[in-house]
């Protein structure tokens, strides 16, 4: 449907884990941020982080969070 072709992937993550379907959350999360003008960074990298650590990937999770911190828009304190 249109709706679906407008949708982010972002978007498609968080309906998928609404669902109880987490096998393609890091994918869509990582589509999310292939795309330089994503609307959703900062969200992508946490959850996408978020998931690599509950899957066992640590380094991958603390690049995520690294990079979440290096944004100029995340206040630091968290």
């Amino acid at each position: 449907s249109s709706k679906e072709q407008k949708q982010s992937p972002y978007r498609q993550a968080l309906e998928n884990m609404r669902d109880g379907e987490y096998s393609e959350v890091i994918k869509l999360c990582t589509k999310e941020l292939e795309d330089k003008s994503a609307s959703f960074k900062a969200e992508c990298l946490l959850l996408r982080g978020t998931f690599s650590l509950l899957y066992g990937e640590g380094g991958k999770a603390i690049r995520d969070f690294s990079d979440l911190l290096d944004l100029p828009s995340i206040d630091k304190a968290i």
